[in-house]
């Protein structure tokens, strides 16, 4: 079989970072191209089977203009090299893909990454045309149920539910002394989605009862002196530190107190998932759609919070710093995610979705 994965580049994030995986798998039986088109630096481990293409498509001043030159060079793209299969994770390459292979032979399989949600509740009538584009393709991977049913019937039946696997990198074992005190988090610094102002605040409301705890924010993006700004006027700035990237960030927070994920809405929190493979105590909030309470068992191996409430993350927070019983359960059950998420069995689930929608 002959495979297309698309995307504007290959960065950071999880679904860039999923795109990697699944392709890299695919490349083992299948022949499998990954074309980029905005950006052409490869910044996720991308296998020497899979053949990687940069190809800007088409430019042109007027956005409009350039999208549709955009879709119809794609379209003289995958024609010419005759693709069975094209796969894409995120707008604006999933809707490019739907309207590029209109009348091709060629199905094209999308896998939602974030909260549909954000597109069906848009009041801005191009996400909402975008959205019903992307109701037009052959098949769908959803990271839960929750975003399943935000799409259309037709949509629903032609779909699976996988969650992301492990990470494929070295899990550091779980650390078995006394834990640094220190809450750490690990995101892209964007109040839209992440809110660290969310885990600032809250982690203010504590600051007083605990002086010898500390908050690390690992990652950078648009919002940092945003960020930095709100960290100064809580009156605990110099307690807050802003430790940017970390290439070997799970050796980084391994030894950490506790970790938090403050999001309004992700998919399957791949930074969640991985401090809790190293054993971390965890609270999230209950991000949007339901990505969170896929992996964490509130009460068992961490603990759920509203999203956007600042007094229910910081009594969860001082919890877990006061009862020393209940974060080495949540460290000792956390690490079952190894097991239950790993890349065998998610990447079986993968291949057998694609060979049924190849039938």
């Amino acid at each position: 079989m002959k495979i297309l994965f698309f995307n504007i580049r290959i960065d950071y994030g999880g679904a860039d970072k999923m795109m990697t995986y699944i392709a890299n798998h695919l490349s083992k039986t299948h022949s499998v191209d990954f074309l980029t088109y905005r950006n052409a630096e490869v910044l996720q481990p991308l296998s020497d089977r899979v053949n990687h293409i940069h190809n800007p498509l088409y430019t042109h001043p007027n956005k409009f203009i350039e999208i549709f030159g955009q879709i119809k060079a794609l379209r003289k793209f995958i024609k010419e090299n005759k693709y069975d299969l094209c796969v894409s994770f995120l707008n604006p390459a999933s809707y490019m893909l739907i309207l590029a292979t209109r009348g091709l032979d060629t199905k094209v399989l999308l896998s939602e990454r974030g909260d549909p949600n954000v597109l069906t509740k848009s009041k801005n009538p191009f996400l909402r045309l975008i959205f019903k584009i992307v109701q037009k393709a052959n098949g769908y991977v959803f990271q839960t149920e929750e975003a399943k049913k935000c799409y259309s019937k037709r949509a629903q039946e032609n779909s699976v539910v996988i969650p992301n696997p492990m990470p494929d990198k070295e899990i550091p074992e779980p650390y078995e002394g006394e834990r640094k005190k220190v809450i750490v988090t690990v995101s892209r610094l964007d109040l839209r989605q992440k809110r660290q102002d969310i885990l600032i605040d809250a982690f203010a409301k504590i600051a007083p009862n605990y002086p010898d705890f500390s908050l690390r924010l690992y990652g950078d993006g648009p919002d940092m002196e945003k960020l930095k700004d709100i960290a100064e006027k809580t009156g605990f700035g110099d307690r807050i530190e802003f430790a940017g990237l970390c290439r070997n960030v799970l050796s980084s927070i391994n030894d950490c107190a506790l970790f938090v994920l403050s999001s309004d809405f992700e998919g399957i929190p791949n930074a969640l998932l991985e401090a809790m493979a190293c054993g971390i105590p965890c609270i999230s909030t209950d991000c949007s759609s339901g990505g969170a309470r896929v992996i964490i068992k509130d009460g068992t191996n961490g603990i759920i919070v509203p999203r956007g409430d600042v007094d229910a993350l910081s009594r969860a927070m001082e919890r877990l710093i006061c009862e020393s019983d209940l974060s080495k359960k949540f460290s000792e059950n956390a690490v079952g995610v190894i097991e239950e998420f790993s890349k065998e069995k998610i990447f079986s689930m993968w291949e057998a979705y694609i060979n049924q929608l190849m039938k």
